[in-house]
């Protein structure tokens, strides 16, 4: 603090330079100035009527003759707000003090103004891994030490010692950095950070290595002797929340006279290291108070984050858990949209340039994909589950009807070759309806076949006229794509509003607003040929696109399902590339999907991709 600046309101050039030679080389008196409240502001008051202190200053007044002739102008000058009146000509001793406290005044409150200001800051941090180095940082530049720790109260109990816990969070220092990992320690007076924790006050140590031997706690040296430092002064601070209760601990290590020094060994060390000042202590106080409430709330903050972390796991979980063979497909988008996101966000020249996501945008999507089938749970079990076009007891219905019709003809047919010619057809009936049941594309030959059985008529066991097939089964049987019905398939689809409506009842925060609209337009595409309301290019959200390809990604290469089998990377890549020329899929996105290899290849197939249907739609049920 050398150099700290005196003012002087006066004309009076004796008394300006009287108060220069008494104050001497470490203060810079100047006759005019702008006054603040980081300057002492010296007024002259000797034979004015009226003096004003300057608001916000340390104003002394100077009056002339001894304090017992002249009291009550300077009681007077007290009750105006004065800070001290000092008489001229001036006692060097006294008024030297008088600067030396004004100074320390200054300082201490200019420094705790700064706390406020900082504490301001804190509030506002959620995360507590950044709130952590920004209360590590401020305490090191509040005191000029080299490093700085903190230890936080975990949950956990030590069973031998029945005691809480300390965890050693953070640590930042000039000469080693970061070079820590984290542990824990039983709250004992055994150690500093321990007693401190227990008696709940600062403890300032000037030479860790000469403790006194009737002390409680003990200096571990492990640290230095790892890393080669050398410990000397060390300030521990309790940071106690509302209640009085300790949450952690501040620990500062070697105050130097010069921040920029390297402490590289223990001469250098010896030399620059100083005892932390006792005003330090109630800085590095008045810090611990902001941050013990900062990091409580942060550290509720974490707790109710992982609380709902787990909640979407588990609706996640349910999701899968109706659907068995699409386990872990939630899991997996939410992965991959998190990668293409990522991946959307380093790119700084090119089409996809202008998107970025932060930190809470990219939980946001991880979230929305977890959550983008939990409308699943509100769709029929049979119709998630249909492997086939026909459901597996209208297929039983069928041969059924198909075997009565057999025993029919060979008890009422009486001609053998008549006989056989209708047993020969019922057994290329019941052949056609197997093969045409797998949902693949159908012969139109064998569609016409089933169409002319369906117009025969057979008895049954009680002289009963019957078909073998109904309206129904036929027209289920004749779907040309995948085993859903017009009608089932739109229940299938009826799974994003479903998730919608669900989401939109959760109270989300700002930061996961968008969660319900993200879900709801994961099945857009670009053309408006996708669902639930045909919505093109422009008003799909960039994170409903980059989900799309990541649940269409999922769909085709993950484990077989009922209705499909599993696709080879190369034609699942294949499929994207198709459906992001064709205009239903960004095609940006997918080629940046493609070149950084943001997919997972377990077992990479070399089948030609020119192999395979052209189009994701025909790869499944119609449903993905």
């Amino acid at each position: 603090m050398s150099g700290f600046k005196v003012s002087v309101d006066s004309e009076n050039k004796e008394l300006i330079n009287d108060l220069r030679k008494t104050l001497g080389r470490k203060y810079r008196v100047v006759e005019q100035s702008k006054t603040n409240n980081t300057e002492i502001h010296f007024i002259d008051c000797i034979g004015r009527d009226k003096c004003r202190q300057v608001e916000g200053a340390y104003s002394i007044a100077i009056l002339e003759g001894e304090r017992e002739t002249d009291f009550s102008a300077a009681e007077n000058l007290y009750k105006e707000g004065f800070a001290e009146v000092v008489y001229y000509p001036f006692r060097k001793l006294r008024l030297r003090k008088l600067i030396e406290r004004f100074r320390d005044e200054i300082y201490t409150r200019n420094q705790l103004n700064r706390v406020f200001e900082i504490g301001i800051e804190l509030s506002s941090e959620r995360n507590l891994e950044k709130l952590l180095r920004k209360i590590v940082k401020t305490a090191r530049d509040f005191t000029n030490g080299d490093a700085c720790s903190i230890y936080v109260v975990t949950r956990e109990k030590d069973e031998e010692l029945n005691t809480g816990m300390l965890e050693f969070m953070i640590s930042e220092g000039d000469t080693l950095k970061e070079s820590y990992e984290r542990f824990k320690i039983p709250i004992t007076s055994n150690s500093i950070a321990g007693y401190v924790a227990l008696t709940k006050q600062a403890l300032n140590l000037s030479d860790c290595y000469n403790i006194p031997e009737d002390s409680e706690f003990t200096f571990y040296d492990t640290y230095d002797k790892l890393y080669n430092y050398h410990t000397k002064s060390m300030l521990t601070v309790p940071m106690l929340n509302r209640e009085g209760e300790v949450i952690g601990i501040v620990q500062l290590i070697n105050r130097k006279k010069h921040r920029e020094t390297k402490l590289i060994n223990k001469a250098v060390t010896n030399r620059e290291v100083r005892p932390f000042r006792k005003d330090s202590i109630q800085l590095i106080d008045a810090l611990a108070s902001q941050a013990a409430v900062c990091i409580e709330n942060a550290m509720l903050y974490r707790e109710i984050e992982e609380l709902l972390e787990s909640f979407i796991e588990a609706s996640a979980l349910a999701v899968d858990s109706r659907e068995p063979s699409t386990a872990g497909h939630s899991r997996r988008v939410a992965e991959l949209v998190v990668k293409i996101a990522a991946a959307v966000d380093a790119e700084k020249t090119g089409p996809l340039a202008g998107y970025s996501f932060n930190a809470d945008e990219l939980k946001q999507l991880r979230y929305a994909g977890l959550l983008h089938d939990f409308g699943k749970i509100g769709v029929p079990e049979a119709i998630l589950l249909k492997a086939e076009k026909l459901y597996p007891w209208e297929l039983e219905r069928i041969m059924a009807r198909s075997a009565c019709a057999r025993f029919s003809t060979l008890l009422n047919i009486h001609s053998e070759e008549k006989r056989q010619e209708i047993l020969k057809e019922l057994d290329l009936f019941e052949k056609t309806v197997r093969k045409v049941n797998i949902p693949i594309p159908s012969r139109a030959e064998d569609i016409n076949f089933l169409k002319k059985m369906r117009k025969k008529r057979f008895t049954d066991s009680a002289g009963r006229e019957m078909t073998l097939l109904n309206d129904n089964e036929l027209e289920m049987l004749s779907i040309e794509f995948g085993s859903l019905s017009p009608e089932e398939r739109k229940a299938i689809m009826s799974h994003v509003e479903h998730t919608y409506r669900f989401l939109k009842e959760i109270k989300w925060t700002s930061d996961f607003a968008r969660i319900p609209e993200i879900a709801l337009n994961h099945h857009e595409k670009l053309d408006g040929s996708g669902y639930p309301n045909g919505r093109r290019a422009s008003e799909i959200p960039i994170e409903s696109q980059i989900m799309c390809i990541a649940d269409i990604y999922d769909a085709l290469i993950a484990s077989d399902r009922p209705y499909k089998n599993r696709l080879p990377v190369e034609k699942a890549l294949a499929i994207l590339k198709y459906d992001a020329m064709d205009g239903k899929l960004n095609q940006d996105m997918v080629e940046l999907f493609i070149s950084k290899k943001l997919y997972s290849i377990d077992n990479p197939s070399s089948d030609n991709p020119n192999n395979f249907p052209q189009s994701q739609t025909q790869a499944n049920r119609g449903d993905q």
